[in-house]
C-alpha cells in the first residue's frame, strides 16, 4: 500500500515544516520518501522516528532537491505488531521565498 501526501511549505524552516504523526496497524516494511523536483537546489530534510517492537529506529536524511530522499524502517518483530512514526520534514534551505511544495510517499509492504 502506498499513500502520497502533497506537501505545502508556506514558512521557512522551523516553524513553516509540516509534522505527521503516522500509525502503523500490521507487520512489515515502511518506506518514508520526501520528494521536490520543481526547483534545484533547495535543501531538504526529514528527522524522526519509527518506534515498535521492532526497537526504535531514527530516521534522519539531508538531501538537496531534484531528487528524493528515504528511508525503510521495519514495524513489528515476532508475531507482535503495530508501531508509530513522527516525521518532521521539509525545506531546510532555498534561495527562493516561501511557498514551497513537495510529496511525502509512505510504502507499506506486510
Amino acid at each position: 500500500m502506498t499513500r502520497t501526501i502533497d506537501i505545502r511549505q508556506s514558512a521557512t524552516f522551523p516553524m513553516g515544516c509540516p509534522q505527521f504523526f503516522i500509525f502503523i496497524l500490521g507487520k512489515g516494511t515502511l518506506g518514508i520518501s520526501i520528494k521536490k523536483d520543481d526547483v534545484t537546489g533547495d535543501l531538504l530534510f526529514m528527522f524522526g522516528y519509527a518506534q515498535s517492537p521492532a526497537g526504535l529506529i531514527p530516521i534522519y536524511r539531508v538531501g538537496i532537491s531534484k531528487g528524493m530522499i528515504d528511508q525503510i524502517v521495519e514495524i513489528g518483530d515476532g508475531d507482535a505488531q503495530n508501531g508509530f512514526v513522527w516525521l518532521y520534514c521539509g525545506v531546510a534551505f532555498s534561495q527562493s521565498v516561501p511557498l514551497y511544495a513537495s510529496q511525502l510517499r509512505l510504502s507499506f509492504e506486510p
